[in-house]
């Protein structure tokens, strides 16, 4: 599958709210998501947790950029809108950068990039059993060169 493909499915399934589909696409449900807001936790975890702390939500995709590295991996440069589970609209910009399967066909890793306090929202760490620890964390180095495509 190509990589904007893949892309595509997941936008349509965030915007679905469609917890079997967006872990659909990534190659297990223990893949990681590194969230500004939620930590570090599986993907089926922050998706659960996601989907419960939401109402609706809308991401739309202002621009993608593919990594000039060995690991395939992609950024989406988005724009966010929800409502909260508590009625609050909240609006916001961020990226998405995705680790992908060597054939590009499902996500391996995830790392959210935002300012949460932009928007007056508070990390949540510790309130969410599925979190990782901070001893557990490996936390590599990212030097991604990105080519506009």
């Amino acid at each position: 599958m190509e990589y904007l493909t893949l892309c595509k499915q997941y936008l349509k399934a965030i915007n679905a709210g469609s917890l079997p589909l967006v872990l659909s696409l990534f190659e297990s449900p223990e893949a990681i998501v590194r969230s500004p807001i939620y930590g570090q936790m599986t993907a089926g975890t922050y998706y659960r947790i996601l989907f419960s702390d939401t109402r609706d939500a809308i991401i739309r995709i202002r621009h993608v950029y593919e990594a000039l590295s060995d690991t395939p991996s992609i950024a989406l440069h988005f724009s966010y809108t929800c409502i909260t589970g508590n009625g609050h609209t909240v609006e916001f910009d961020g990226v998405d950068v995705f680790e992908l399967t060597a054939d590009e066909t499902h996500f391996t890793k995830l790392t959210i990039i935002y300012d949460p306090t932009h928007i007056g929202l508070t990390p949540r760490l510790p309130q969410h059993p599925g979190r990782i620890g901070a001893a557990n964390l490996d936390l590599p180095a990212y030097n991604l060169e990105l080519k506009f495509i």
